[in-house]
């Protein structure tokens, strides 16, 4: 949904923009890897700590997500028009998810 609004008297333009599919995929990324961090809990627990690989796989591929969508929100803020609060979020969002993991596979690999 793309408008715009003129008043003919003072010239004044009121834009409204929907949200671009980019900043909607960037948040679903973010909601993947919090996701993924609960069922790699849930397979650790159902393996009683035996499924490293497995839980690691899911852990990388939950840093990939929000990694994609930490990338998307810039490119969404890059070339969106209207408000930036919403690409903003998105990236510190992706940004403490993605570092969430990093301190996860740091303390892993110690």
């Amino acid at each position: 949904m793309k408008y715009s609004l003129r008043n003919r008297n003072s010239g004044m333009e009121i834009k409204r923009f929907s949200q671009a599919p980019l900043g909607v995929v960037s948040l679903l990324c973010a909601v993947l890897s919090v996701v993924l961090f609960f069922v790699g809990l849930r397979m650790s627990y159902m393996a009683a700590g035996e499924g490293a690989l497995m839980v690691g796989a899911v852990g990388l591929f939950a840093f990939f997500a929000s990694l994609c969508g930490f990338v998307l929100g810039f490119v969404f803020l890059h070339y969106s028009e209207g408000n930036h609060a919403y690409p903003v979020r998105c990236i510190v969002l992706n940004a403490l998810l993605m570092a969430g993991w990093i301190v996860l596979f740091v303390i892993g690999i110690l």
